[in-house]
């Protein structure tokens, strides 16, 4: 039968081929049901170009992020702030139509929330924009969700932003953005908030970017980017001047700048850097005082700190300025300048120091110091500090990972915690059930039993104990009386009335010993005398007459023996506490009687 042997080889090469081909070349769509793993280094997507790849980048030790990239330049990323682990992580297109991004096999930590029973495939296009296709229409793409920067035709509207990254090393959100200005916003620096809306071409409505790319950058200026023979080259950027970049340098800190040194972050007089590698941090106080007669102005010239104004005194002169200042702690110092065109001054007071710059600015910035710092900064020049205004060191993400294998166990171990505490917390409650009806106080006859012993009622313990007067311990749960053990059981052998050690007199004015001295004086007298008997002499005298050897000896064998028993109640019921057995020797006696 050649022609099934030719079939099956021909089957057979063509999956070798297929295998093959998936083996060194990447994969151009996802389908319903696959996915791309972080572990496998070919498991990316490619634009039909060749220009763009999508996979997962490592963004630090043991992290890594789905992302969209151009060369080494990284255009769009999917959950930037919660790196994936980088084993068992993986990207799928579930047979729903939802994308998910899978952390280490466990956790899903992004999605589209997509939904679809149709023919669906994910596709990397020539644009740089991954499309997730339902029948060729486009249900979800990643030029609606930007990240920090937008490619061409990629329309930035009302409802998207970008936000800058951390920082060259670090993908993670920044502290700039982009987006359409809105009473959420804080602080406003490109276009210039001075400026009217049309003269500077700022409209409400989106538009679309005709550049290469335009990514707002880790320094918070936003540039166009156009590539010039496989290179980005800056083609136009928001803001000449870097040190006009707010929040550049931090709070307390001012940005200077010159041809030959660049851009230049320093602390104020009196402030110290917080974080000495980043400078986003800006500088904290060395000083905290809030005394008017102790505390003094220094003044830096040409500078300014854009913002953080809380109050605008108009033709104010800078004593008044200065005494305004003093007497408000929150104060941290006043900008101070003149009107020329009116002939007046006026001053802003500040509670926050940001956005300090010092640049042709021709008015005056004054900042409240203790009079020690102030008398020490004219001695000596500000302290500039060495660290240059480059993009901050950030330490990359670490992601551990916890093997699957051992998962599995702790996932084991905590079923088997839980039945174990389960089936404790049914016999805890099963025995208190049974403890609770056991201990109900029922102030009645009793009922007689089926052996020769019987209950005893609250009233009959109450008069054994004396009516609870003599106390001979405690510990933290309960008291204990004279009367817990010893004494109950010779009472219940003996079928004589309480009374412990006490000598008691009866109705004919006889004394005779309590139930203890009694079973005592017993087993003394009839020890002596060499009887084996004496146990049918001491018990309850109401079965004596009718007294069954057999049963008898039944019952002293299910008790492991009425006498020991006996001299174990009696051991229990010995005046010095420190001699009597605990319940635990109690327990060991009468089951082994044979030891003692």
């Amino acid at each position: 039968m050649p022609a099934p042997f030719h079939h099956h080889r021909n089957t057979t090469t063509v999956f070798f081929f297929f295998f093959l081909f998936h083996l060194f070349f990447p994969v151009h769509a996802l389908t319903p049901g696959s996915s791309l793993s972080v572990e496998n280094t070919d498991d990316i997507l490619l634009s039909p170009n060749g220009l763009f790849t999508a996979g997962f980048l490592k963004v630090g030790d043991n992290a890594y992020c789905f992302a969209i990239w151009f060369s080494t330049t990284v255009v769009w990323m999917a959950k930037r702030d919660q790196p994936v682990n980088g084993i068992h992580s993986k990207l799928s297109l579930r047979k729903d139509g939802n994308l998910v991004l899978t952390d280490a096999g466990q956790y899903n930590i992004w999605s589209t929330q997509t939904k679809s029973n149709s023919s669906l495939h994910l596709q990397l296009h020539n644009t740089g924009n991954l499309i997730l296709h339902e029948r060729g229409n486009p249900i979800w793409q990643s030029f609606d969700h930007p990240a920090d920067t937008l490619l061409p035709n990629q329309q930035l509207t009302k409802n998207t932003q970008l936000v800058s990254s951390r920082s060259s090393t670090n993908y993670s959100s920044g502290f700039y953005k982009l987006l359409f200005d809105s009473p959420e916003a804080t602080t406003i620096f490109w276009p210039d908030p001075g400026l009217l809306p049309w003269q500077v071409g700022r409209f409400q409505y989106s538009y679309t970017l005709r550049a290469r790319m335009m990514k707002i950058d880790v320094d918070g200026n936003l540039r166009v980017y156009s590539l010039v023979e496989q290179e980005w080259v800056v083609q136009w950027q928001a803001m000449s001047h870097p040190c006009r970049i707010h929040g550049l340098c931090g709070q307390n800190s001012l940005c200077t700048y010159s041809v030959d040194s660049g851009k230049i972050c320093t602390c104020l007089h009196g402030y110290k850097m917080v974080n000495p590698k980043d400078w986003s941090y800006g500088c904290e106080p060395d000083f905290k005082i809030c005394r008017p007669e102790d505390e003094d102005f220094i003044e830096l010239r040409y500078a300014e700190f854009y913002s953080y104004d809380i109050r605008y005194h108009e033709n104010y002169s800078l004593d008044a300025c200065k005494n305004d200042c003093l007497h408000d702690c929150t104060c941290k110092g006043f900008q101070f300048g003149s009107d020329d065109e009116v002939g007046t001054y006026y001053c802003y007071i500040k509670t926050s120091l940001y956005n300090g710059y010092q640049m042709g600015f021709y008015n005056s910035m004054y900042i409240k110091l203790p009079k020690t710092f102030v008398s020490s900064f004219h001695q000596k020049p500000m302290n500039k500090s060495s660290f240059h205004c480059s993009d901050p060191t950030v330490t990359p993400s670490i992601r551990s990972y916890e093997k699957e294998q051992d998962n599995k166990v702790l996932r084991f171990l905590f079923v088997v915690g839980c039945m174990v505490r389960f089936i404790e917390i049914i016999c805890i409650v099963f025995f208190w059930i049974k403890t609770r009806k056991s201990s109900v106080i029922m102030d009645q006859s009793y009922s007689p039993a089926a052996t020769p012993f019987r209950k005893f009622t609250y009233r009959e313990l109450k008069q054994a104990s004396c009516n609870f007067s003599d106390e001979i311990g405690r510990d933290g749960a309960s008291v204990v009386y004279k009367g817990s053990y010893g004494v109950v059981v010779l009472e219940m052998i003996t079928g004589r009335g309480p009374g412990g050690k006490k000598q008691t007199t009866d109705e004919n004015g006889e004394t005779e010993p309590g139930v203890v001295e009694w079973v005592r004086d017993h087993v003394r007298d009839l020890d002596g005398s060499g009887s084996r008997c004496w146990v049918e002499d001491i018990v309850n005298g109401s079965i004596s007459g009718g007294f069954d050897r057999t049963g008898m000896e039944n019952l002293v064998r299910m008790h492991c023996g009425m006498e020991n028993l006996v001299r174990v109640a009696l051991q229990c019921a010995e005046d010095d506490m420190e001699v009597r057995p605990t319940m635990s020797q109690v327990v060991h006696m009468l089951l082994h009687p044979e030891n003692d």
